[in-house]
């Protein structure tokens, strides 16, 4: 699917599921009730590459049950009501790069509150934006929670380019474990770089 656009839809901009090796190249989804691009349940080696995805009324990029070795590359997620990504439910060995993740309602990127079996696991990240995400209560540019294990961060970019909403750069979950954050700038977060709740010491 190419150059399709959806505005203002009541419920999701593009959704497939049950599918093996679906690509979407510049797309745009934006003002949906729900989520602009939803990579659904039992998706194998998906492709969403050049997409915007912006101002919808929950999540930019939702991956659902069992999204697996997708890539998803050079996508905006802006501006949308909760988050710009969301992953869990078995979401495993996805290589996400050079995506923009801005201007959200809560958080950039969210690892969805799983048990070990269900979790987002081994999914990576390099050359990501994670900015400017939040709201007057809370915000993250990396939420990490449930059971999840073995994510990779390499080189992105998660903070706040302007003294803005977001409060904490990277939130790791007192159940997460084996998270790797290797020469990420996490400058300009409001309240933390990096908040673990394995030690409940800010970072």
């Amino acid at each position: 699917m190419r150059n399709c656009v959806v505005n203002n839809y009541h419920g999701d901009g593009i959704s497939f599921q049950q599918s093996q090796h679906v690509t979407l190249e510049n797309c745009t989804s934006t003002g949906n009730t729900h989520l602009g691009l939803h990579p659904g349940s039992g998706n194998q080696h998906p492709t969403i590459r050049n997409c915007r995805s912006e101002k919808n009324g929950r999540i930019g990029l939702y991956l659902c049950w069992r999204v697996k070795h997708g890539v998803f590359e050079n996508n905006d997620l802006i501006g949308n009501g909760d988050t710009g990504i969301s992953i869990g439910h078995k979401d495993t060995d996805n290589m996400f790069t050079n995506n923009r993740s801005v201007g959200n309602g809560r958080e950039g990127l969210l690892f969805r509150k799983e048990s070990e079996p269900m979790a987002g696991h081994r999914n990576t990240f390099e050359q990501n934006e994670f900015l400017d995400n939040g709201n007057e209560t809370e915000g993250y540019g990396v939420r990490i929670l449930g059971e999840t294990h073995d994510l990779t961060f390499n080189n992105n970019r998660i903070g706040n380019d302007e003294p803005t909403a977001q409060r904490i750069g990277v939130h790791i979950g007192e159940k997460a474990d084996h998270i790797h954050l290797n020469n990420n700038d996490l400058s300009g977060n409001l309240d933390a770089e990096i908040e673990d709740a394995r030690t409940s010491v800010p970072v």
